[in-house]
């Protein structure tokens, strides 16, 4: 589970809570009362925890309920802003970085309720099973991901994938965004259009994914190349 889900913990958290006080309170079976207040004391000790976001002990979830502040907002903002100016139809982009600290919609929604950036950026891809290969990692013109690089699932060998790519010289860094925290975005561009190699490279990194969704993955990339690099 991510941040984004906590609101779905906190009602479950309350509604047990008062179920199990309810039951110590109301049974007359001296065994449930017996059972169900060491329950009810560490429910109420892994919510407590979970409200603070420097505490690390979690018994049913790493959740926090407290989500973290953005303190980067001002670089984020920076980064928003160049993007706001540089894309269109033409000009897309693609992070592949997704995680709770950076990800898309951090930058696609940075504006709202103007979703400029929206258009030009898609939402993007990480989650194993859940999410498809990303066919814009071969028709965008940039590429964003972050130094250093924080993964979630299966970003990971995309990221790998491409950096590899960045020292092939298929792409140039034409912005480097310090987020004065230990992270840098950085913005490449693609300098060499896609082709067969490279487009084989992310499906060989992927296989093992494939094995098991070869819908999600090697099928799309596979009639990428059938359609566009035959």
């Amino acid at each position: 589970m991510g941040l984004h889900h906590s609101l779905l913990l906190l009602p479950n958290y309350l509604y047990n809570i008062a179920l199990f006080i309810l039951l110590i309170y109301e049974s007359d079976f001296e065994f449930i009362r017996r059972w169900i207040i060491p329950f009810a004391v560490v429910l109420i000790f892994n919510f407590i925890c979970s409200l603070n976001s420097n505490y690390s002990y979690h018994l049913f979830t790493d959740v926090h309920l407290k989500t973290p502040e953005q303190e980067d907002y001002k670089e984020l903002g920076a980064v928003a802003t160049y993007l706001k100016h540089n894309l269109n139809k033409e000009n897309t982009a693609y992070m592949i970085t997704h995680n709770n600290k950076y990800n898309p919609d951090k930058l696609r929604n940075f504006y709202m309720p103007d979703m400029t950036i929206s258009k030009y950026l898609p939402y993007g891809s990480a989650i194993e099973g859940v999410h498809k290969f990303p066919l814009e990692l071969f028709t965008s013109k940039y590429i964003i991901t972050t130094v250093p690089f924080e993964s979630v699932s299966v970003e990971k060998e995309y990221n790998q994938v491409f950096m590899q790519l960045v020292n092939d010289g298929k792409f140039k860094l034409i912005k480097d965004f310090d987020m004065n925290n230990g992270y840098n975005i950085l913005i490449y561009k693609r300098t060499q259009s896609v082709d067969k190699t490279e487009a084989k490279s992310y499906e060989k990194s992927i296989e093992k994914y494939s094995q098991k969704y070869p819908e999600l993955y090697k099928n799309i990339i596979e009639n990428f190349i059938s359609n566009n690099l035959e």
